[in-house]
């Protein structure tokens, strides 16, 4: 039986720690990224627990080329959880890089 994830998003703060590319969903990279915050946002439930050091995140592959995503580079992104697994994915339109 499938169970429907409820709306949730999170703000998250971190660093990418690696950058592997994700067989499982064509069209994406897989991004482990550590956190070093992370903020509800007001109306949605958050999946991100206070607990979580690191999440692994799943990146179009396109944005993830145009970002030239690497390890040690710095963002702040809105991700949502996308299934019964840990793993996120995130709101194209709420991301930035931070400086190092």
């Amino acid at each position: 039986m499938m169970v429907a994830i409820a709306p949730n998003w999170a703000d998250v703060e971190g660093r990418v720690a690696a950058v592997a590319s994700a067989d499982e969903r064509p069209g994406f990279v897989r991004v482990g990224f550590d956190l070093t915050a992370a903020r509800e946002v007001a109306g949605f439930i958050t999946m991100v627990k206070p607990e979580d050091s690191s999440i692994e995140i799943f990146f179009p592959e396109d944005l993830a080329r145009e970002l030239g995503l690497a390890p040690g580079q710095r963002y702040a992104l809105r991700v949502r959880r996308g299934g019964p697994e840990k793993l996120f994915f995130i709101h194209r339109e709420e991301l930035r890089r931070l400086d190092p």
